[in-house]
């Protein structure tokens, strides 16, 4: 269900977000052979690009291919998280409400176009399950796996998730395996930055995000959040709120989980989230997606203390997945103006590059993105990580073709096409004399 739901978004022949287009172009550029970090500027952690690339071959050459990632990210997210429920309700009940974390709106949005969320999220799920399911050393060492591939690929909206299972094994007493587990997180994590160079990525993987405008307005946050909430997530908010207010279970009924796992970790998880998702995150329009950060924790909650009736959860879980399914946009409505972006940088050489506000229109039309700006956030140019000057340089090498501008992004650093570029016949676009 959770796969099924994605193949839509899989098949969209253009990109969904300003931030998957960059992703995917960043991709195209390591599979040409260019190196993150080095040749290309990169925010997201060392093993991104490299596991959007697993994707291409996974996709057999289809330039879609990174998204295959998202679809299996999407389809781990659920069932990673029925396994995390299954350790605090029954395995009926777990089904049920890992039913509605696969067709969660929120995390399809954040597990459907190509951004670290998805990924990110998926493998610290499958870490906490494989804490709470082995308390053996071959669990500790899959554990760490599990848990450094996360930290190389996203940082801060992990970290309640990766706490638990910290929290679980201390819990235990298990000194040894939560040494295991953190030895073997640590040397992947700082083995994939080694890799590349850990200057560069602690540069661009960490201090670029220390650089941006990170302030957080609590009251801003909550709006942001509830109002994606309730338009992406709906079924799921509500049978929170009942679970709290109308189905409370009666003490005597409430199921204690094992010895060897806290009973009051649902609550632990869902408290460390709120903290890292509503005061250290800036949440606007264009990032409201890491409230999926939050999913697998409500479910757990509602799970762990949800009293109903099977056949009525049943019905209610059913209703609200088939409402969900009905409800979800799946693609957006294509650009008439960025269509006709994409056709005219077709007609470009195949070899030739473009510098553009909007990578993923290059993407899309099957030509590099210039690796100096392949990513021209206005956090980039907030933060000085891209210059006026780099932009210039890089319409001046040889290898540019083509200039676009369909936003703003670059109007408001003042770049603009030089000489050399003559504007085409399609808005926003300049192309290279003699190309």
């Amino acid at each position: 269900m959770a796969g099924a739901i994605r193949i839509p978004m899989w098949a969209a022949k253009t990109h969904f977000t300003f931030d998957e287009g960059v992703f995917l172009a960043s991709t195209d550029l390591a599979t040409a052979g260019f190196t993150q970090y080095r040749d290309f500027f990169t925010s997201q952690g060392p093993l991104f690009i490299p596991l959007l690339q697993l994707g291409d071959l996974l996709g057999f050459g289809d330039p879609r291919g990174a998204r295959t990632i998202m679809v299996v990210s999407g389809m781990a997210i659920a069932v990673a998280t029925y396994f995390i429920l299954v350790a605090f309700a029954s395995s009926r009940t777990s089904f049920l409400i890992a039913a509605l974390v696969a067709t969660s709106g929120t995390t399809l949005l954040a597990a459907g176009p190509v951004q670290s969320e998805g990924p990110g999220l998926a493998l610290a799920l499958a870490g906490l399950a494989v804490t709470l399911h082995r308390q053996d050393r071959t669990g500790a060492l899959i554990a760490g796996l599990l848990i450094g591939s996360t930290v190389a690929i996203k940082s801060l909206h992990v970290a309640p998730t990766v706490l638990m299972v910290a929290i679980v094994l201390a819990y235990r007493r298990d000194w040894l395996s939560l040494a295991y587990t953190s030895l073997v997180a640590l040397t992947l994590a700082l083995a994939t930055a080694l890799f590349y160079g850990v200057d560069r990525v602690l540069d661009q993987y960490v201090m670029f995000h220390l650089a941006k405008d990170n302030s957080a307005n609590l009251l801003d946050n909550l709006g942001q959040a509830g109002s994606f909430l309730v338009d992406f997530d709906l079924p799921l908010l509500v049978l929170a709120v009942a679970t709290l207010i109308l189905l409370r279970r009666a003490p005597e009924r409430t199921k204690i989980p094992p010895i060897d796992i806290p009973p009051w970790l649902p609550a632990a998880w869902m408290l460390s989230s709120l903290i890292v998702i509503f005061g250290f995150t800036h949440i606007d329009p264009g990032f409201v997606r890491v409230v999926t950060f939050l999913i697998p924790p409500l479910a757990l909650l509602i799970a762990h203390n949800l009293h109903a009736p099977m056949r009525i959860l049943s019905c209610v879980v059913a209703l609200s997945v088939v409402f969900q399914v009905a409800t979800i946009e799946f693609t957006p409505d294509p650009d008439p103006a960025a269509l006709a972006v994409v056709e005219r940088l077709e007609m470009i050489g195949g070899d030739e590059m473009v510098v553009s506000d909007d990578p993923g229109l290059a993407w899309t039309a099957r030509r590099l993105s210039h690796p100096a700006t392949v990513d021209p956030s206005y956090a980039r140019f907030e933060t000085g990580y891209l210059s006026l000057q780099t932009v210039e340089r890089a319409l001046a090498d040889p290898r540019t073709c083509a200039f676009t501008a369909t936003s703003e992004r670059f109007d408001n650093s003042g770049v603009a096409p030089p000489a050399i570029y003559q504007p085409a016949d399609v808005a926003g676009v300049y192309l290279r004399d003699g190309c």
